[in-house]
């Protein structure tokens, strides 16, 4: 068999870097998407059997396989071409550099050092190519690393937590509050001093209260708006994830973030409701203790009053949804830092 009298190397760089070289293999290489190619690119825009690489004589010659986007060597379509040295063909988004070693001689010593010439080459580029692939993924874990850390930060802050030295204090005003009951005056009865005296008592325990519920809420707000700026940390982190898997993670975990301040904004317009019940109530207590024509329907309406499910309802349902969210999002970080 005659010895052809050059060799090639084929240096691939796809869209986001160098993947690697690789001999050309005399006669032919095909190049496509399917794995039974010569070399098969990971690339959607390569067809399945895109073009081949052919040695023709003294010519390395590219030819198109009738791909969907063509064949392009130094950016001209063509449909087949002899290479030269330093040209560049494009498939699709994947770019092959043509590096041509010269004419090969009789003599064995310089078909050696050509020889070892194209093996250092290999080498260099293989390492090169390694080296790439490493640090990218190296940058890739590093950028997991961050975003995990930004979302394990929300997680310990519950916003159900917010409200609690607050909320300490006004069941302590509920326990002073319990059996009592405002003393109304029937008809042309006048109240005594004592219980005129008590009934004020009993007024300023539930303006006391619907304070401590306002205070409640004003905690939970002010906490919210921490949680909202941490959400937007997560959202800067997750939009710098490079693999797919990890940015539909990062995105899926972004929406249960975002639901969890949606279920503490409920929480703190729940105290505001119960700040705004108390103070109706108080309004009601006042009007029966004045006495007079209305003091008596006051106390009707009193007697009849129901407050809504409270504070522990408020808690139950706060803790619930958010164990709930915790839970799903501990379990989306699985997926995407598994270490």
């Amino acid at each position: 068999m005659d010895e052809v009298p050059w060799t090639a190397l084929l240096a691939v760089a796809g869209e986001g870097g160098a993947r690697g070289a690789h001999p050309f293999r005399h006669p032919r290489m095909t190049v496509g998407r399917k794995g039974q190619n010569d070399l098969a690119l990971a690339d959607e825009a390569v067809s399945a059997h895109h073009c081949e690489f052919v040695a023709e004589g003294r010519w390395l010659v590219v030819r198109d396989l009738g791909s969907a986007n063509g064949t392009y060597v130094n950016d001209r379509r063509v449909r087949e071409a002899r290479l030269h040295d330093g040209d560049v063909v494009r498939v699709g988004g994947t770019r092959i550099g043509v590096q041509l070693q010269g004419i090969a001689r009789a003599d064995r010593r310089r078909r050696g050092i050509g020889r070892w010439l194209t093996g250092a080459a290999l080498l260099l580029a293989a390492v090169g190519a390694a080296l790439w692939l490493w640090r990218r993924a190296a940058e890739e874990t590093d950028l997991r690393d961050r975003h995990a850390a930004a979302v394990r930060e929300q997680l310990e802050a519950p916003p159900c937590v917010a409200a609690a030295q607050a909320l300490a204090a006004a069941r302590g005003i509920e326990d002073r509050l319990a059996g009592r009951s405002v003393a109304v005056a029937v008809g042309r009865a006048r109240l005594g001093a004592a219980q005129r005296d008590a009934n004020e008592e009993l007024l300023a325990l539930y303006r006391k209260r619907a304070e401590l519920f306002d205070a409640a809420a004003a905690a939970v707000i002010r906490h919210q708006q921490a949680l909202r700026e941490g959400v937007e940390r997560v959202s800067r982190e997750g939009a710098r994830l490079r693999a797919g898997r990890d940015r539909k993670a990062a995105a899926w975990i972004q929406a249960q973030l975002a639901e969890r301040v949606a279920r503490g904004d409920d929480y703190a317009q729940g105290l505001r409701g119960l700040a705004a019940e108390t103070r109706r109530f108080a309004a009601r207590v006042e009007q029966a203790a004045r006495g007079g024509p209305d003091a008596q329907a006051a106390a009707q309406e009193l007697s009849g009053f129901r407050f809504g499910d409270g504070v522990p309802g408020l808690q139950r349902a706060c803790e619930s949804e958010i164990s709930r969210l915790d839970s799903s999002i501990r379990a989306s970080l699985e997926t995407l830092d598994p270490d």
